[in-house]
């Protein structure tokens, strides 16, 4: 996670001091990004999608779907 919260295409919510923990390396760089805290309005809602969007994600890619 702490490879992913650091690349350029991060899914994640950019936080100041973010920039900080990626200079560092390993287990300093996963504690620091432990550290920062975000406000709700920083994170994105999580949706329950319907049942209909289900199959049709399961059916563009069956094998990795549950990945």
């Amino acid at each position: 996670i702490s490879e992913k919260s650091c690349g350029k295409d991060s899914p994640f919510p950019k936080h100041p001091g973010i920039d900080q923990c990626c200079t560092l390396q390993g287990h300093e760089r996963k504690l620091c990004l432990a550290s920062l805290r975000y406000s709700a309005d920083e994170l994105p809602t999580l949706l329950e999608p319907t049942n209909e969007e289900i199959c049709t994600e399961y059916t563009k890619n069956e094998k990795d779907y549950a990945v």
